[in-house]
């Protein structure tokens, strides 16, 4: 074997007096050995030429070497000739970049957003795995395709001229719809040129990101500020008119008694007395859509409160409707108003009956369910833990998308002009709302609808429902200072309790009470009194009053309060309250029970 003194350096061979060709094939690592036998028995075989790529440790060093061998066989002479080149840095250059492709490939196909690259026939020369994810598509079905290939003639014309853009010099950012497994989804994209070193454009670059859950969340938002405006708006007017009903229907209900005798009057007196109880029943629900209601939450079954309902829908509901009840039998507790909830199922019952104008299938269910980390993610307004399910399905005309979207909307209706509210399920909603819940709702046009109601789960027996008591039991005789700014509803309460026995003092401001109460030596037995009214409040006046009488028992009254009584609208513990209008036998009866404690 002839070598140069290079060839014999490359081997570490240069020391050694002879070298034969069997010392240089020493050196290569034993993998590579095969490689190179082949080489060589080839070019012997077929007396042609190789050029060849392997790797060497050089005699006396452990360093790799990598070396490429160019060799050819001489004929006349049945020699071989071959140039020997050292590649080793190339080869280590070569193996870095690898790596560090390696590496930027993972972090580009780490990141969420959708990333591709496309060249100036913008055919797709890189794409992440967010992107084919998106697509449901594989590298080899994307890598070297333009979007005629990958979507409709419509979504590639709209891209085309987006990146005609683009590949003019000009950023663009466009928000597009695309279908991705079997949903549409909204994709914010960002798309701005490629440039070689000589400026020159040589293709783009896109980022999308798929905003369909912001989209939902920011609409959700929208939605949930639109309500709570105009929560505060009917909350605020539910107050004035209870003010104004309080001595409409109180007044009539007195009078009842007095024009008994007279047919005539008394038929006028009731026609006054339904529309003040249609009014009652239309402040109430503003006054829970806009969870202003002030609610007297005990541990309840919600299978009592379906079973009391029962009759009442029997009622309500036409004879060709089916009611089927699917109530658990080991189902939990919730601690809730108990007249809300029957306000709850009423409303969806109605809501049900009127979407099956030919009858069907009404069924009311309840079970026992844990929310899970999953499900909160989707319905930020849940807490994971223990509830209860109340369901309630029909099967009538179903809604549409946007039915389905503005159904909770208050004052939105299906319903022909005067013939609903619209207030139904957004009172439905608000109850749920007030009392820690969620509510969802699943209907298709033709098939139906389920609203599905998840209250909280205590671990408490619910109370039993309260007796009515006898009203000829509610008589008295003890002292009690009724507090009222409006004048209507100061002079009702005062006859009432007055034709019960009561001996009353009626004032139309905390001061005046707080004044006279300073000149009198006996202590009266209750206060009644207005939460809001002007310059002091009736928890205000009550701390005032026991600096005098520390005893006094309170019964608080109002049409609409979010102040100390009801923090976050639920009746604090300890506090009575009574909601404007009032019936004048609910009035003494609260009055009798707290007297009588």
């Amino acid at each position: 074997m002839n070598a140069s003194r290079r060839t014999l350096e490359i081997y570490g061979l240069a020391d050694v007096d002879e070298v034969h060709f069997s010392d240089a094939q020493k050196q290569v690592l034993a993998e590579d050995r095969p490689l190179m036998d082949r080489a060589m028995a080839d070019l012997l075989a077929h007396r042609s030429s190789y050029d060849v790529q392997f790797r060497i440790r050089r005699r006396g060093d452990h360093a790799v070497r990598h070396l490429r061998s160019i060799a050819r066989y001489d004929a006349e002479r049945h020699i071989v000739f071959g140039v020997l080149i050292d590649i080793t840095d190339v080869a280590e250059a070569t193996a870095e970049l690898a790596r560090r492709e390696a590496q930027l490939r993972a972090i580009f196909d780490s990141v969420g957003e959708l990333i591709f690259l496309k060249d100036r026939q913008l055919r797709y020369t890189h794409i992440n795995r967010a992107a084919l994810n998106f697509l449901g598509l594989a590298a080899d079905d994307v890598i070297g395709k333009t979007d005629d290939e990958l979507f409709s003639p419509d979504q590639a014309a709209d891209i085309l001229a987006s990146d005609r853009v683009v590949l003019a010099g000009i950023p663009e950012q466009q928000r597009v719809v695309r279908e991705s497994g079997g949903r549409q989804a909204i994709l914010e994209t960002v798309k701005v040129p490629v440039c070689n070193a000589d400026g020159e454009v040589v293709g783009l670059c896109g980022v999308s990101r798929d905003i369909t859950e912001l989209r939902r969340l920011e609409d959700q938002l929208r939605q949930s500020q639109k309500l709570e405006a105009i929560g505060r708006l009917a909350g605020g007017i539910a107050h004035d008119i209870n003010n104004l009903l309080t001595p409409i229907l109180g007044y009539a209900e007195l009078l009842r008694e007095t024009l008994a005798n007279d047919p005539v009057a008394s038929r006028e007196l009731q026609a006054i007395e339904r529309a003040g109880l249609r009014a009652r029943d239309l402040t109430a629900n503003l006054l829970a859509f806009s969870r202003k209601q002030v609610l007297d939450r005990r541990v309840v079954s919600l299978n009592d409160i379906i079973a009391e309902s029962r009759d009442m829908l029997r009622r309500l509901l036409r004879e060709n409707i089916q009611v089927r009840y699917l109530t658990a039998d080991d189902l939990g507790a919730i601690r809730a108003d108990r007249s809300q909830m029957h306000n709850v199922l009423i409303n969806l019952a109605v809501n049900a009956a009127d979407a099956m104008p030919d009858g069907g299938l009404l069924t009311v269910e309840t079970q026992n369910v844990d929310l899970d980390d999953v499900y909160a993610e989707t319905h930020p307004e849940a807490v994971v833990g223990p509830y209860v399910l109340f369901a309630v399905t029909d099967t009538g005309c179903g809604m549409d998308g946007e039915t389905r979207r503005r159904a909770f909307e208050p004052f939105f209706t299906t319903k022909p002009v005067d013939e609903g509210t619209g207030l139904g399920l957004a009172t439905v909603h608000g109850i749920v709302t007030q009392h820690g819940g969620t509510i969802e709702l699943y209907s298709e046009p033709g098939h139906g609808a389920t609203f599905k109601i998840y209250l909280p789960r205590v671990a408490a027996a619910a109370d039993a429902a309260a007796d009515d008591a006898d009203p000829a039991e509610l008589s008295g005789n003890e002292s009690i200072l009724v507090v009222e700014d409006d004048d209507a509803v100061r002079r009702l309460a005062a006859a009432v309790l007055e034709r019960y026995g009561y001996q009353v003092t009626a004032v139309a401001s905390p001061s005046i009470a707080i004044a006279h109460a300073a000149g009198r030596d006996e202590p009266y037995d209750l206060l009644l009194s207005d939460v809001v009214m002007p310059g002091m409040n009736g928890a205000q006046l009550h701390r005032a009053l026991r600096g005098f009488w520390p005893d006094l028992p309170v019964l608080y009254m109002s049409g609409y309060t979010s102040n100390v009584i009801a923090h976050h609208g639920v009746l604090a513990e300890g506090l009575q309250f009574i909601q404007k209008p009032f019936h004048s036998l609910d009035l003494v009866r609260r009055i009798r029970d707290l007297l009588d404690l």
